[in-house]
C-alpha cells in the first residue's frame, strides 16, 4: 500500500522494542469510528436474498455475521496486542445487498481515552469472516475485499472521513469503428460489457456506480430492474467525447475520487480495478495504468479526484478534450499492469476477436 511522505512515526514502538502506549494523563471523551468491508459472494448465492437475510446449509447467514462481528467488537483487545480495553456504548451493523455480494459497514462509539477504529475494523472483518464460513458450502470462492475505515470522531487527531470512491462507466451509444453498441456486446459470462463494468466497480467497493450516456441514448442493455440506478446524460449540444461524460458524472459528488471506465474492456478484471482504487495516494489528483502497447497512460481505467475537476474544466476550455493528453500534460503517476492484458480495448470486429471474446 502507499504511504503519504508525512507518514508519522509508528506510535506502538519506543527504543525498537513493541509498547503499550501510555493513555494516563488522557482525559475520557466521546469517540466513534465505521469501518466497512465488501463480501463478493457472486450472484447464484446473491439470488437466494430474500427477507433481509441469506438462507445456507447453516442458517441464517447475514444474522449470525451480526453477532459475531458483535462479539468481535467487545473482544478487540484480546485479539489485537496493543489495543486497551474499552467500555462499548454502541456497535451498530448495516448491510446493503447488490447484485453480487453484500457490503457491512460496523459502527462503534465509547466515551474513553483511546478511539474505537480497531474495534470498528474488527467487528467487520469478523461479520465478513462469519459470512464466508456460513456460505463457503455454496462456493469456495467467495472473496472479502477493500476492508476500510471510513470514518472517526475525537481524540487528539480530530476527526476523519476517508474520500468516497465512486464509479463512472462511460457507456457511449453507437461506434462506428465497430459497427454496434459496444455497450451492448455480451461477455462469454453472458453480461453485457455495460453490465460488467457496472458490477466490477460495485465488487472493488464503489459506495455507487453512474452510468453515462450521451442526450438521446436508450440505456444499454443488462441494466434494466436495477434498483437505485443513476444515469446521467450529455447536456444537450455539449458531447465533445468522455471528457463531458465525466465532468457530468463526477459533478454528482465533487467530493469523492472516481474510478472512469470505458465499456470496451472485455479483458478488464476486479484484481486490476482493486489495485489502481488502493494505490492513489491522498493528494494525488489522477492515477492511471501505463498501457502495455504504447506506454503512454489508460485513461479510460483510470481515476480521477474530485479535486481534478477545475482541471479538467480548465483543459476542456482550452480545447483538451482528450483525458490522456490531459493525464500526460499533468505528469499522472502510472501503475504497471497487475494482469497482462487486462486493458485490452476491443475497438473493431478484429479486436473483439483477438480478445477471445464471441
Amino acid at each position: 500500500m502507499p504511504q503519504p511522505p508525512d507518514s508519522p512515526d509508528f506510535t506502538h514502538v519506543r527504543d525498537g522494542q513493541p509498547t503499550l502506549v501510555n493513555i494516563a494523563e488522557k482525559v475520557p471523551t466521546r469517540r466513534s469510528a465505521a469501518a466497512q468491508v465488501r463480501v463478493a459472494l457472486g450472484a447464484a448465492i446473491m439470488a437466494r436474498f430474500e427477507h433481509g437475510d441469506l438462507r445456507g446449509p447453516k442458517g441464517p447467514v447475514l444474522q449470525t455475521a451480526i453477532i459475531a462481528g458483535t462479539m468481535a467488537v467487545k473482544h478487540t483487545s484480546t485479539l489485537i496486542p496493543f489495543c486497551h480495553p474499552l467500555p462499548i456504548e454502541q456497535c451498530d451493523f448495516e448491510i446493503t445487498p447488490d447484485a453480487t455480494g453484500v457490503t457491512l459497514r460496523c459502527t462503534v462509539a465509547t466515551t474513553g481515552k483511546t478511539g474505537v477504529e480497531m474495534e470498528a475494523m474488527t467487528g467487520a472483518s469478523v461479520a465478513a469472516l462469519t459470512i464466508y464460513d456460513m456460505a463457503k458450502a455454496l462456493h469456495k470462492g467467495i472473496r472479502i475485499e477493500n476492508l476500510h475505515l471510513v470514518s472517526k470522531t475525537g481524540g487528539k487527531s480530530g476527526d476523519y472521513r476517508a474520500t468516497a470512491l465512486c464509479g463512472l462507466v462511460l457507456a457511449g451509444g453507437r461506434s462506428a469503428r465497430m459497427g454496434t453498441d459496444k455497450a451492448a456486446l455480451r461477455h462469454p459470462d453472458g453480461r453485457t460489457l455495460v453490465r460488467r463494468a457496472y458490477d466490477l466497480l460495485l465488487e472493488i467497493g464503489c459506495e455507487t456506480v453512474v452510468i453515462s450516456l450521451r442526450p438521446d441514448q436508450e440505456i444499454p442493455p443488462g441494466l434494466e430492474g436495477l434498483a437505485g440506478l443513476t444515469v446521467v446524460r450529455d447536456p444537450e449540444g455539449r458531447s465533445e467525447g468522455p471528457l463531458t461524460g465525466m465532468l457530468t458524472g463526477m459533478a454528482l459528488r465533487p467530493d469523492a475520487d472516481w474510478l472512469v471506465l470505458a465499456t470496451d474492456l472485455p479483458r478488464l478484471d476486479a484484481a486490476t480495478l482493486a489495485h489502481l482504487a488502493a494505490a492513489k495516494y491522498p493528494n494525488e489528483l489522477f492515477l492511471a495504468y501505463r498501457s502495455e502497447s504504447d506506454g503512454l497512460p489508460e485513461p479510460l481505467a483510470a481515476l480521477y479526484a474530485g479535486a481534478a475537476i477545475p482541471v479538467l474544466v480548465e483543459a476542456l476550455a482550452a480545447g483538451f478534450k482528450c483525458p490522456r493528453k490531459i493525464l500526460i500534460r499533468n505528469s499522472c503517476r502510472l501503475l504497471e499492469p497487475v494482469t497482462p492484458r487486462a486493458l485490452d480495448n476491443a475497438n473493431t470486429p478484429d479486436d473483439w476477436h483477438a480478445a477471445h471474446v464471441s
